[in-house]
């Protein structure tokens, strides 16, 4: 995957560079998992993998004048060769629960962030552009 001058998030996605041939180096090289050019990417939960040749030069993530915000659930096979950070990205998780049942939230999140859950009567409705 290529991107260009954006700002990228990518959530519980695989990410897998092309393959290539070790005949003939640099011929028909491999293709890095994400290559960026003057973008910021968030990765959640994913999987990024680069692609392989058979002579270990290919980055799972790679780029010029990029960075990359990364959660910790989210695995690299290969190297990086942008700025990164490494981070546990604010989630909220809940599974449904039926009317007047009781329903569980999880957070997850760096310690002394804070965290506010919102309950309302009623149904839930979405709300519209107009």
């Amino acid at each position: 995957m290529s991107v260009s001058a954006s700002n990228l998030q990518i959530v519980e996605s695989l990410a897998r560079g092309g393959s290539g041939t070790a005949v003939m180096p640099g011929f028909l090289r491999a293709s890095d998992g994400i290559d960026l050019q003057s973008t910021s990417l968030r990765l959640l939960a994913s999987t990024v993998i680069a692609g392989t040749d058979g002579t270990g030069q290919q980055y799972s993530i790679s780029g010029i004048g990029s960075n990359a915000r990364i959660d910790s659930l989210t695995s690299l096979q290969g190297r990086v060769a942008i700025a990164t950070q490494f981070l546990t990205m604010p989630r909220l998780t809940a599974l449904g629960a039926p009317v007047g049942g009781t329903l569980q939230a999880t957070v997850r999140t760096e310690n002394g962030d804070l965290v506010v859950l919102a309950v309302a009567k009623g149904t839930p409705v979405a709300a519209r552009e107009r």
